[in-house]
């Protein structure tokens, strides 16, 4: 197994190393243990880099799992509760900015509503995609107030995505068109979550004192992880008539919800721990790393 950081963009945070995706939404920032740290922090990091990776055994488990469309949605009684993945990543960005706020309730709101299994208050979603709209173009300033400068092109290409879904939404409810508003309300969502990540400065909680000399990852990364068979007669199926004896697997890292493991896993992708390294599997998850249990480990 080796893993690499997915191509650049400009970094969030002052002063700090880049970390980052190919989406505009996903720019990040890694930031360094601080300088108080001595010579020995190299070799923690080594040790710790050694222990069980939490932070991406669950995505390694979904991706080399048989099976399902990676698009399945999760079976929940409280169906309100995320049930996918992007609705999970969605939720988690801090909301600095109480007109997005307001926006994305009333799209959550008409999703959920848009999953009643035919009879769709169509009416209520309407409104849900109006008023919406109403506060995207009335509170045009108020939604780019906390908007970096460096970030203001990438706001903007998802103001006009979000507009222009809404557009369509609208249309969609108005006619009861299925199709156009399943696809049109997820495409909102997501142009809405990628303005709301513009919005964020940073972390919306502090790092508690005795962690500050550990990496933490302040926004989201994405890590690309090739994967092969040790045993070279081995191969993962067909593709298109093609055997694929490699596969890449793409994890998204969230430092809004677990910054410092985000830091350790983002950080010890850069310094190659994980370049040739086997992968362990148990009966609920794929593991990348140590198994010693006494290996040095870092909070979740």
């Amino acid at each position: 197994m080796s893993a690499r950081i997915a191509p650049a963009a400009p970094p969030r945070v002052a002063h700090a190393p880049l970390v980052s995706s190919r989406s505009r939404a996903q720019r990040t920032a890694v930031v360094p243990a601080s300088s108080s740290s001595n010579s020995s922090s190299s070799e923690t990091l080594a040790e710790r880099a050694r222990a069980s990776i939490a932070a991406v055994a669950l995505a390694l488990t979904l991706a080399l799992a048989p099976a399902p469309d990676a698009d399945a949605q999760l079976s929940n009684p409280n169906t309100r509760l995320p049930r996918n993945t992007q609705a999970a990543l969605r939720r988690a960005v801090p909301a600095v900015n109480e007109e997005t706020k307001a926006i994305q309730l009333k799209l959550e709101d008409a999703a959920y509503l848009f999953r009643i299994p035919s009879r769709q208050p169509w009416a209520t979603m309407a409104k849900d995609i109006d008023e919406s709209r109403a506060i995207l173009l009335t509170k045009r300033d108020d939604i780019f107030g906390p908007v970096r400068e460096n970030d203001r092109a990438s706001a903007e290409a998802a103001y006009g995505r979000l507009d222009n879904a809404l557009e369509r939404l609208s249309r969609a409810a108005a006619t009861q068109d299925f199709d156009t508003f399943d696809a049109q309300i997820a495409s909102s969502l997501t142009a809405l979550s990628e303005l709301q990540i513009d919005q964020a400065p940073g972390l919306p909680f502090g790092i508690p004192t005795k962690y500050l000399d550990l990496p933490r990852l302040v926004g989201r990364a994405k890590v690309e992880i090739d994967v092969a068979n040790a045993d070279a007669r081995a191969n993962f199926g067909l593709i298109n008539g093609d055997v694929k004896n490699q596969v890449t697997l793409e994890i998204t890292v969230d430092g809004y919800n677990a910054p410092v493991t985000a830091g350790n896993f983002v950080d010890n992708v850069r310094r190659g721990v994980y370049k040739n390294a086997p992968l362990r599997r148990s009966e609920t998850s794929i593991l990348g790393g140590s198994s010693d249990v006494d290996a040095p480990s870092v909070p979740l």
